[in-house]
């Protein structure tokens, strides 16, 4: 940017702004000093200098950001950092740091932050002053489609972790095992490592008492009844239905030329979430059809720990079977769009309406919360509903509550108007006969 532009041509080695936000670095030194009173280092704000060696961080230091010191590859030591909250995703990513002390006021590690995957040949370690330790954090960039590169381990690559206070709980911090968990070692042992989940080099979803999934290769995937996914083969989606309204309708699900495994989760929406009627009633003026049933859907990757919700140009294509009690009438599909503005989902149909095979398959590229209901015959009218607003294909009126052809609101309307007409022909009537007397 300009702003930029402007501040190279002064030769400031830090461009701060605000109330402390470090956005820039321009200095050439290997030795970096943060001065005091920077609360918040920016994104990628240090990224790639190759010649800085060591860093040192001011008390004043909250938060670093996601990407703030990634590739810097010969930063080998950072010191500081006493009142560290947060460090984000990749902050620290590809630094072959051989040893750092995460202050006891570190709360979240973000996807990748300390994870280095070249090869070293000393040791790299941390150590945990805090009586508790930090949990796993992750940025919207992570929840791209995309950027599986971006989903990985916090400390993957870091050999040893010491912690200040070895009788602690694991379980759901960034030292836990499975998934985006911790694989190296603890000093004599170290604490009993949590073991509620799977090793982590498998890259399983924890595994029900019963599991039943069995994933098929490809891109499609397979749902359990207990609805816990025992494992995620590359390249498919498993299914995972925890819902009780739509128990075992879904059948599969696939991304055009995905080749990471992914699971759709399926949940009923919560009574208090009125996010759906919300919109639906800002659209056609009603509440939603008494037969509707509700859903949240969304896309995780292979762990379930991590949601995938931007699909960029790609989509989804979900097939389900429709509900017994949706078989007769005209089916809709509708979500929230990324505005939460309703939007009428197009599907295709394997079988006549009425069928009880009948099968849906609709795509999106969001996930938000779903509504699946039926109205009126097979031969009404329809409405697209796009960016909130419904524009009905015909006249008919397919209406959400009654499905007759004419909506009963406007029998009102035209006897209103009708009514008007009378009194006004009447009134003309009498002007004239009170003329000819």
């Amino acid at each position: 940017t300009a702003y930029m532009a402007d501040w190279m041509k002064t030769g400031e080695e830090f461009l701060i702004v605000g109330d402390g936000f470090l956005l820039a670095y321009g200095g050439g030194y290997s030795v970096i000093h943060i001065p005091e009173g920077v609360k918040y280092i920016g994104p990628y704000a240090f990224a790639g200098h190759k010649g800085i060696t060591t860093v040192y961080l001011p008390s004043s230091l909250e938060t670093i950001e996601e990407g703030a010191f990634s590739n810097c590859t010969n930063l080998t030591a950072v010191e500081g950092g006493d009142n560290l909250t947060a460090i984000k995703d990749r902050a620290f990513y590809n630094c072959p740091i051989a040893a750092y002390t995460v202050s006891g006021t570190v709360q979240t590690i973000g996807l990748g932050a300390f994870a280095n995957d070249a090869d070293h040949e000393s040791e790299r370690s941390l150590v945990f002053a805090g009586e508790q330790i930090p949990a796993l954090s992750y940025e919207t960039t992570a929840t791209r489609l995309t950027n599986a590169d971006y989903r990985i381990a916090p400390l993957e690559g870091v050999d040893m972790a010491i912690l200040a206070y070895p009788e602690q709980d694991l379980t759901g911090t960034v030292l836990q095992d499975g998934p985006f968990g911790y694989s190296g070692s603890f000093p004599d042992g170290g604490p009993v490592k949590d073991v509620s989940t799977n090793d982590s080099a498998s890259g399983d979803v924890p595994v029900a008492d019963d599991p039943v999934a069995e994933v098929s290769s490809g891109t499609e995937g397979a749902q359990s009844a207990s609805g816990t996914v025992s494992h995620v083969m590359a390249g498919s989606i498993a299914i995972e239905n925890n819902s009780l309204l739509l128990a075992e309708q879904f059948s599969y699900a696939k991304v055009e030329g995905a080749t990471d495994g992914f699971i759709l989760k399926i949940e009923d929406t919560a009574e208090e979430d009125s996010s759906l009627q919300t919109a639906y009633y800002r659209t056609y003026g009603e509440g939603l059809p008494a037969n509707c049933i509700k859903a949240n859907i969304s896309l995780y990757e292979s762990s379930g720990t991590v949601p995938v919700t931007r699909l960029g140009t790609q989509d989804i294509s979900i097939s389900m079977n429709v509900p017994d009690t949706l078989y007769s009438g005209k089916l809709h599909v509708v979500a929230l769009d990324a505005n939460g503005q309703l939007e009428e989902l197009p599907y295709t149909r394997s079988n006549d309406t009425g069928t009880k095979s009948s099968r849906i398959t609709f795509r999106t590229n969001h996930f938000s919360q779903f509504g699946f209901y039926s109205v009126g015959g097979t031969n009404y009218g329809t409405a697209v509903v796009s960016g909130g607003k419904a524009i009905f294909s015909s006249p008919l009126d397919d209406s959400p509550d009654t499905g007759d052809v004419i909506h009963p609101k406007w029998f009102l309307v035209l006897g209103l108007i009708f009514a008007g007409i009378a009194l006004i022909l009447a009134g003309s009537l009498g002007t004239r006969k009170r003329g000819m007397l």
